[in-house]
């Protein structure tokens, strides 16, 4: 296998073509590092149709064009008044081709703050003398990154690329230092040997080496080479009908081949969890008998009322031939599904929604030693000698907005594989992409449930408590359904996080995120 790739070149001249290009208008001619007319910003205001009155001023045009785009002019991205930097150009060029930029980070380097094997959400720290920070800054949130280890790693493949992530925010500096956080971060199953990858100019001592997209496409393509191989038309399914990366599905189908077949899915309320795992059953038991009415998938709600006797089994009142009431052991749902994998051979999966809402301890009693060691038996309260069916596939949902998944985590963690789902733009953009669907407000809609999502974070100091994208998603999107969704389910939501203090969620208003 050979990668071929590039490195990117990002002078002002190259982002001032791009987005000629994009525009089909004029390109400017300007040396490297030289500033750009105004009349070149005004021919992306007239190709975009906006209305800039009269004025001469650059930081207005582009004021106008980035508002177009649903984002906001700051200080960085006008220079002494007359001149837009490369940070303004990196944001209009991104909006008109919806692309990420993308990185390569050295990993063995520099410091990190966070296990790469354990933790959901990571971060890269960096100074001001790392070489290629800047490109990196003005790109800002959303750009791709390819970790490379360097012969100095310790705990990867050392000379490999061995995991991609996307930047949620860069912070600092202080006291010259940067923090980057990074979410979506996922391994490769085999890492991708730097000898298999040809980039022309890359020096790989360098901490963060900006890569084109088709160089970052071509690597992760690479790293889930394996995975792609075997792709056919359930896995393509699955991936239309959860928006989600094909790595991303990969590793938690992955997950739930091993010794312990049951992973949770969590994040914030509205990111789709549900149907997610309800998309993972189907597959999981596609090319079986039909899956409808047939009793292999099902799913459970826990609520604090949900007991041993439900999900286990249990003595209950059951009236008896003679019309009399005596109490009978009956199977809960986890042994009823154990009988009919014993009777038939065939796969099932057990979807258990809101799972922390429950008392899991006592729900699953026995059970979470039978999760940790599915090839022993154990009694149970009322029967002898009960193993968990390897074919016996259970997924678990948790809102992590709930304040009792702390407690949660730590009873599971050990039993339970945890991916986190959380908001996504992507998923928004792929479902008005999709035939008979329909964005009005274009990237807009994006650019406000971005901001909504930061500010919320911003004010709480946690990314559990953001909006997920599946409010978003209708069939037809324009102003008055979004108001909607505003007034009758992001409204309520917001009052009920910030029900101590109120005046919080009054700051948030519809108009902040979706001008009119």
């Amino acid at each position: 296998m050979k990668i071929k790739g590039e490195v990117a070149s990002r002078t002002r001249i190259d982002l001032v073509n791009g987005i000629a290009s994009e525009l089909d208008i004029p390109t400017q001619g300007i040396g490297k590092g030289s500033s750009v007319h105004t009349d070149f910003i005004k021919n992306v205001s007239r190709a975009l149709k906006l209305e800039v009155s009269g004025t001469s001023k650059v930081s207005e045009h582009l004021e106008a064009i980035l508002t177009h785009f649903g984002l906001g002019i700051e200080p960085a991205d006008v220079s002494n008044g007359s001149t837009i930097t490369q940070r303004a150009f990196r944001k209009i060029l991104r909006s008109l081709t919806r692309q990420d930029f993308a990185f390569i980070l050295n990993y063995a380097d520099h410091p990190v703050s966070a296990s790469y094997n354990d933790d959901i959400s990571v971060s890269y720290g960096f100074n001001e003398n790392v070489t290629g920070r800047v490109p990196l800054i003005e790109s800002g949130p959303g750009s791709k990154v390819l970790y490379y280890a360097t012969s100095k790693a310790k705990s990867h493949s050392p000379k490999t690329f061995f995991a991609t992530a996307t930047v949620k925010e860069i912070t600092g500096p202080v006291n010259g230092e940067y923090v980057a956080t990074l979410s979506d971060y996922m391994e490769f199953q085999e890492p991708v040997p730097v000898a298999e990858v040809d980039i022309p100019k890359w020096n790989r001592q360098h901490a963060i080496v900006e890569i084109t997209p088709t160089t970052y496409n071509s690597i992760l393509s690479g790293g889930a080479q394996q995975m792609k191989t075997d792709s056919n038309e359930p896995m393509k399914k699955l991936l239309d009908e959860t928006g989600l990366s094909e790595l991303f599905l990969r590793n938690i189908l992955d997950s739930l081949e091993d010794e312990s077949p049951q992973v949770v899915l969590t994040g914030p309320p509205g990111t789709g969890k549900t149907h997610i795992a309800k998309a993972l059953a189907k597959h999981l038991v596609s090319g079986q008998e039909p899956v409808e009415g047939s009793g292999l998938v099902k799913v459970v709600q826990f609520h604090p009322t949900y007991g041993y006797e439900e999900f286990v089994e249990g003595l209950r009142p059951v009236t008896n031939s003679s019309g009399h009431v005596e109490f009978q052991n009956v199977p809960g749902v986890i042994l009823q599904m154990a009988r009919l994998i014993e009777e038939d051979g065939l796969r099932r999966v057990l979807i258990i929604d809101e799972m922390n809402r429950a008392n899991l301890p006592r729900v699953f009693g026995e059970l979470m030693f039978l999760l940790e060691y599915r090839n022993e038996s154990v009694s149970l309260a009322l029967s002898p000698s009960f193993r968990l069916p390897s074919k016996l596939f259970i997924i678990g949902t948790l809102n992590t907005a709930d304040r009792s998944v702390q407690a949660l985590d730590l009873a599971l963690r050990r039993r339970f594989d945890f991916f986190e789902i959380g908001p996504s733009s992507e998923i928004i953009r792929t479902h008005y992409k999709k035939s008979g669907n329909r964005n009005e407000l274009k990237e807009a809609l994006i650019q406000g449930f971005e901001k909504l999502n930061q500010d919320i974070e911003t004010a709480v100091g946690d990314r559990h408590l953001q909006i997920g994208h599946s409010y978003f998603l209708r069939k037809t999107m324009d102003r008055a359904a979004l108001i909607k969704i505003w007034q009758q389910q992001l409204e309520p939501l917001l009052e009920e996080y910030f029900f101590d203090n109120p005046s919080i969620a009054k700051g948030f208003v519809f108009g902040d995120y979706w001008p009119a």
